[in-house]
């Protein structure tokens, strides 16, 4: 590389952290992240991420931790806003706190996508489980 502008490649790996391993993204058919994309990639050999950032509407936060076949994936949803939430699993499978995720307090299923269950939480601390 001779561009010398390492700041290019610095903000190409930080967009990719957030989006990929955090799976942090704002909705483009909103504003400002008012409906969060919570869809992290998971890739094999990686055992935790944690990430966060301040929007407009407060904190976002991603943390999972893969041990053996368990992950286990907190998300932090600020007010007024709400996320979809991909999760890698049949939805039979993701437990939310000690409940299935289905059942949950402010958590509804959506649909299935390929491999992943979409969920749409509101605002508030989900953990969700699940054995991959």
């Amino acid at each position: 590389m001779n561009s010398q502008n390492h700041v290019m490649l610095l903000g190409d790996l930080i967009s990719w952290y957030y989006e990929h391993l955090a799976g942090i993204k704002s909705d483009p058919t909103t504003t400002a992240f008012k409906r969060i994309i919570m869809r992290p990639d998971f890739p094999a050999g990686l055992t935790f991420v944690k990430s966060h950032h301040y929007s407009s509407h407060g904190l976002i936060a991603s943390e999972w931790v893969r041990e053996g076949f368990r992950l286990t994936w907190q998300v932090v949803i600020p007010h007024n806003a709400e996320a979809h939430v991909y999760i890698p699993a049949p939805k039979e499978q993701i437990i939310e706190g000690t409940v299935k995720a289905e059942k949950a307090v402010g958590v509804t299923f959506l649909r299935t996508e390929g491999d992943r269950s979409v969920f749409r939480v509101k605002s508030g601390t989900y953990v969700f489980k699940v054995r991959q």
